[in-house]
Parts: C-alpha cells; sequence; structure tokens
C-alpha cells in the first residue's frame, strides 16, 4: 500500500513531502522524499512551505512478488520542469539506469483547475518554461508531460499508477483523473481512468502476473 504524500519531519530537521510503502501484513518498507518541489508552492519562495527537496540518488526501490515498485510523487513523475527557473531533475532516466521497475506508484495532488488554460496565471511571470505555450488545459499538459509522457520517453516502468487527490483541503482545491496506464513496445495506454476529475472514486485493473518478483524486501538505494 502507498500512504501519503504528507510532511514529514526528518531527524536533521527539514521538513518533506515524503510518502511511504507498506507490505500487506504492516511492515513499513519504504519512505520516499519527493525530489521536485513545485515552484511558489513547495519550495523556499516567499509564503511557500519551505520544503527540503529528497535526494534522487536514495530513492527507494523495493522488491514485491509483482516485480520492483518505487514511488514518484506527483512532479517526480514529469519528463520536465513547468519553468526555467527552478532547479528540477527528471527521475525516469535516473530509475531507468537502475534497471527500470515493474510498477511506479504516482500519488498527485494537483492545485491548478483540470480544465483551464495551461500554463496558470501564476507561472506566467517571465519564468514559465520555453514550449510551454504549447497551449491547452492542465490535463492535455499533465498527459503530455507528466507520468503518460515520461514512460513514452524513457522505458522505466511497465505500469504506472496515479492516484489524485481531489477535493478541498483548507484553501487549496485539487482535481485531476486517476489513471491505471501500461507501457508496451508499442507505447503507453490507459488501462483505466476515472470518470471524474472533481470528485473520488475508483479505478481498478485486473492482471494476471506469473513469476515477476520475489517476496517483498528491503528497499535499493
Amino acid at each position: 500500500m502507498i500512504a501519503g504524500s504528507h510532511l514529514r519531519l526528518g531527524a536533521g530537521g527539514d521538513l518533506t513531502n515524503a510518502s511511504f510503502c507498506f507490505a500487506p501484513d504492516g511492515r513499513l518498507l519504504s519512505t520516499t522524499d519527493k525530489v521536485n518541489l513545485v515552484p511558489g508552492l513547495e519550495d523556499r519562495a516567499p509564503k511557500a512551505l519551505g520544503l527540503a527537496r529528497g535526494d534522487a540518488e536514495r530513492l527507494p526501490i523495493v522488491d514485491t512478488p509483482f516485480g520492483r515498485l518505487c514511488t514518484l510523487i506527483c512532479y517526480d513523475g514529469f519528463r520536465e520542469p513547468h519553468t526555467t527557473l527552478e532547479r528540477f531533475e527528471p527521475m525516469g532516466p535516473r530509475l531507468a539506469a537502475r534497471g527500470g521497475v515493474a510498477v511506479v506508484a504516482n500519488p498527485a495532488a494537483n492545485p491548478w483547475p483540470w480544465h483551464e488554460a495551461w500554463p496558470p496565471p501564476s507561472l506566467r511571470s517571465g519564468g514559465e518554461r520555453a514550449g510551454s505555450g504549447e497551449g491547452g488545459t492542465r490535463e492535455a499538459q499533465w498527459q503530455r508531460e507528466g507520468l503518460p509522457g515520461s514512460l513514452a520517453e524513457v522505458p522505466f516502468a511497465r505500469w504506472g499508477i496515479t492516484a489524485h487527490l481531489v477535493g478541498r483541503v483548507l484553501d487549496l482545491r485539487f482535481d485531476g483523473q486517476s489513471e491505471i496506464l501500461e507501457r508496451t513496445a508499442s507505447g503507453v495506454r490507459c488501462l483505466a481512468r476515472a470518470e471524474r476529475h472533481d470528485a473520488g472514486g475508483h479505478v481498478v485493473v485486473v492482471e494476471e502476473i506469473h513469476g515477476e518478483g520475489s517476496a517483498y524486501a528491503a528497499p535499493h538505494g
């Protein structure tokens, strides 16, 4: 089970955006800290959360009976940054260099309207990425640059599962359509997708897996 993300206070006093991976018996298998922080919201910009970045070199990979698994928290699933003014590390190539995984979990919380124009006004301050003017909505941009785009560009996982937080938390509204992706030799396809972007629901796919992995084990890296 993938739990979170949530804010985690580290031993050194740093606050991170973290996600936990649990085995069916309740054992904590791994803790993943988010590497790429959303500019103006999570980084050290004025009025942002002031979070610390996770270490891209130490992203945990765990062994499971259905193959290796890792977690990319929200923006870490993207193949390129939203702006030219931020530090951004694409995680797909790093995972591919480590042998890839069977499943990438992608818990997400998108604070921008799903069906409105991209980029939003908050990113139109001269720092939007060159090429981000391709237009369309946040939904279209997510498909182009988020986990579907990452998997299409680099074959680092067979399956990708994006679970969107939907609804209002404090003064923020979150939108998005959860989906289950599969990467094959012919490209990336969506196996199942939530019907709505503004309400909760379940997305389920049944796959028959034979001999993909081993017992649940401690993380690599």
